[in-house]
């Protein structure tokens, strides 16, 4: 579903890519034009499609995901659970982006054999086909030190880890800090301890301990150690 604007007064649609779009718009040729003044309307009842099709394809991978947990036989510790799914179209290919996790880490083989799963269930399930009518790419991978931490689960599973974390204060003001996560919370609201690191002749030594709600975070990574 692409907005190409031309001009501040024109804006052109092309709705042809999706059949979510098409259904809401056949009455409409493929291209055609509204004045500037519908623009923001517009935008909007694309971004809830959008967003629709996103939860759809969420609680797809999800479900799928539990099955296939209970097919392989796996344990609480070893079983697969999404972290994040990403979407997005480029050039009529609609590409998923899945980043699964395990309370022990995920093995290519693993990411593999869920992704040939997902793959199977789209060639033959007509609704899965609705939400992705385009031709697509699925990867299926674990999020790497890299991506941000988004789960309570990611935080417990890293116990031990050295974290960068950005977060926002009871002011908010932005605060960036470098800690060992020490401590996770058993229950709500869940707070998370760092042992806070300070730089000393060039060395991380370690400071407070801080405290911190999720709730307050920004941003949370695992720090590679040498």
């Amino acid at each position: 579903m692409s907005v190409l604007t031309l001009s501040d007064e024109v804006l052109y649609l092309q709705c042809s890519q999706f059949r979510l779009c098409a259904k809401k718009w056949d009455a409409l040729p493929t291209f055609f034009v509204i004045g500037k003044n519908l623009k923001q309307h517009i935008n909007n009842i694309f971004a809830e499609l959008s967003s629709s099709r996103v939860e759809q394809l969420t609680a797809w991978i999800t479900r799928s995901i539990s099955e296939h947990n209970r097919e392989q036989g796996y344990s609480s510790e070893t079983e697969l659970f999404l972290v994040e799914l990403l979407f997005r179209n480029v050039n009529g290919t609609d590409y998923l982006e899945i980043y699964v996790d395990t309370d022990k880490g995920v093995t290519i083989d693993a990411c593999a054999r869920l992704s040939r799963k997902l793959g199977e269930e789209v060639e033959v399930q007509p609704e899965l086909q609705d939400l992705l009518p385009n031709r697509f790419r699925l990867d299926v991978s674990s999020p790497g030190l890299s991506r941000p931490l988004k789960l309570e689960r990611q935080y417990r599973k890293n116990i031990g880890r050295l974290l960068r974390v950005k977060y926002k204060d009871s002011n908010d003001v932005y605060h960036v800090v470098k800690g060992r996560l020490v401590h996770l919370s058993e229950h709500a609201p869940i707070e998370l301890t760092l042992q806070r690191m300070s730089e000393k002749k060039g060395k991380n030594t370690e400071a407070e301990r801080l405290m911190l709600p999720l709730s307050q975070l920004v941003e949370a990574t695992v720090e590679v150690e040498f």
